[in-house]
């Protein structure tokens, strides 16, 4: 973990809708099937039953916002990535315009960079 910031439920409610995986410990990924106000329960591919795990033990598989295309920023609304920017800056985003980012699983709360979550771009997963 990058500073004192830790992953905790409302970081991961906002993606419970749109069906967010997670990485395990040991490198398995399994998708969240219900949240806990420390910890959750996922569930294997493989597996039949569901695992509880603490938040510290698991980290969601996210795409940073720099993986947005443009295509993606015109479906939500925005006309590119300065106008998406400066919306947020502004705190002018819509709820609906933040619910797509949120089920294209994008790290909207910058858990990467905070070692909180793992690229998804890049891990391959």
């Amino acid at each position: 973990m990058v500073g004192d910031m830790e992953l905790e439920l409302k970081h991961l409610a906002a993606y419970l809708p749109y069906g967010l995986r997670v990485q395990d410990e040991e490198g398995n990924n399994a998708k969240i099937v219900a949240l806990f106000e420390d910890c959750c329960l996922i569930k294997y591919d493989v597996n039949v039953g569901d695992y509880e795990y603490d938040f510290d033990d698991i980290k969601p598989l996210l795409l940073p916002l720099s993986e947005v295309s443009d295509d993606l920023f015109k479906q939500i609304g925005f006309a590119d990535e300065e106008d998406f920017i400066e919306c947020v800056y502004n705190g002018d985003i819509l709820q609906n315009n933040f619910n797509k980012l949120l089920s294209h699983h994008f790290d909207v709360f910058g858990l990467i960079d905070k070692g909180l979550a793992i690229n998804k771009a890049l891990n391959g997963k």
